[in-house]
């Protein structure tokens, strides 16, 4: 493999790469294996045709053009070890020979760790004073609600034929079609939609129109959407709303006894699962304690360091917040075009506001990184193997869905958390006694 180092302003550099057909035959076999387990070809089973075949029945430059991104990935990360030079973000490639048979050449402009003056991060003073993580209190309401949650995963979910009202915390399922204006509007139609009376979560008025009912009974009403409503087609007009109650469940709760805590796990008594959920409350408290000090602490190390951080790692780490925001208002049901005209915001007005946070994730990022490289602070490979295993496993991945995640991506991301903890755990060490 060639490679040409060519270094840029505003700590970026352009590596030209020249990969050798020879080089990239164990990513073309691999994909062509691939190819052959979801394409039929003809006189052979799934899976069980030669490179040969599946070149001829999709044509070589197909699986060359899905090898790509692969064989760009590890030549790349080869390069940069060669190199000697740590890539921060996304690099943007450009392609400029790709032929099946021949050598593959292609260009990277690569942002790489500014140059950086380190501030000190021993026998740091925060507000004047040394360090401290405080110490953590855990209430008897904290501990309260918590087997509260308990109790509700543990409870028994029956379907009820009741005479009596509906009362809150009873599981329904109800269809419904809404209409405005006599017409159907979207989003107004369910079927055996699930609803928790008492948790209000459609249009406010709705599950105050339901009390009363009981299964199988019909009721048509009109409420009005909130002026203030998300959707503004809908804000402040008036619907009908033709409902059937399908299904009443009640949530049963077991007593908090011994009995209960023997079913929860290894407990002897109620009062030894108290313990337990005492101590995860109080560990729970401690570590964000810690974290919040790790915080601190190196927001007292950015202070003093001085970095000239390049624009474009800023507008990735913009890119990033803004995908977090739509996360989390998807989370709400909402997209971000609406929730933006909600709040009367833009997303060029909320990348203003968010520019300074940005710039501060950044030099932040660039410090630990800094830190990490001083204090050769590594990874290693079963290290994270180990935290990738349990993160799967936390996830509850099965194998297809495995198949569809970008395993090297979640690997990068798992080092460089592994790699964090790790300096930070130093800063910890160097000042809080």
């Amino acid at each position: 493999m060639q490679i040409i180092n060519k270094k840029l302003p505003q700590s970026e550099i352009e590596l030209e790469i020249s990969v050798p057909h020879e080089e990239m035959k164990s990513f073309l076999i691999e994909t062509a294996k691939k190819i052959s387990q979801s394409k039929e070809i003809k006189g052979f089973r799934l899976g069980k045709a030669p490179m040969s075949a599946v070149e001829k029945a999709v044509g070589p430059m197909k699986i060359l053009e899905e090898s790509l991104t692969k064989i760009v990935d590890a030549k790349l990360k080869e390069a940069a070890v060669k190199e000697g030079i740590d890539i921060i973000g996304f690099p943007n490639i450009t392609v400029s020979q790709m032929v099946p048979g021949n050598d593959l050449k292609f260009k990277a402009q690569c942002m790489v760790l500014p140059e950086i003056k380190l501030g000190s991060y021993k026998d740091l003073k925060i507000n004047g004073k040394d360090p401290q993580i405080e110490k953590v209190e855990v209430s008897k309401e904290e501990v309260g609600k918590a087997l509260e949650f308990l109790q509700k995963s543990r409870a028994v979910v029956k379907e009820i034929d009741r005479e009596t009202s509906l009362e809150k915390k009873d599981l329904v399922e109800i269809s419904f079609v809404g209409r405005i204006g006599g017409v159907k509007f979207e989003g107004g139609e369910s079927k055996n939609h699930p609803l928790v009376m008492g948790e209000s979560n459609l249009i406010p008025g709705f599950e105050e129109n339901l009390e009363g009912m009981k299964k199988g009974d019909e009721k048509t009403f009109e409420i009005s959407f909130p002026s203030d409503y998300h959707k503004k087609e809908f804000a402040g007009k008036k619907a009908s709303f033709d409902v059937k109650m399908e299904i009443v469940k009640e949530r049963v709760l077991a007593e908090l006894n011994d009995e209960f805590a023997k079913s929860i796990g290894k407990f002897e008594s109620i009062d030894k699962l108290t313990e337990s959920v005492k101590d995860g409350l109080s560990k729970e408290k401690q570590e964000k304690e810690k974290e919040k000090m790790h915080l601190q602490l190196l927001k007292e190390i950015v202070k003093t360091t001085e970095v000239e951080i390049p624009e474009l790692l800023i507008k990735n780490e913009l890119k990033r917040m803004k995908q977090e925001l739509e996360g989390d208002v998807a989370k709400m049901g909402m997209k971000l075009e609406d929730y933006l005209l909600q709040i009367g915001k833009t997303i060029s007005s909320m990348e203003e506001a968010w520019h300074p946070k940005a710039e501060e994730r950044v030099k932040s990022s660039i410090v630990l990184m800094k830190i990490a490289e001083q204090e050769k602070i590594s990874v290693s490979k079963e290290e994270i193997d180990v935290a990738m295993s349990n993160m799967i496993y936390s996830m509850g991945l099965s194998k297809e869905e495995l198949g569809k995640v970008d395993i090297d991506q979640m690997r990068g991301n798992m080092r460089s958390r592994i790699m964090n903890v790790k300096v930070l755990e130093l800063i910890e060490s160097l000042n809080i006694k």
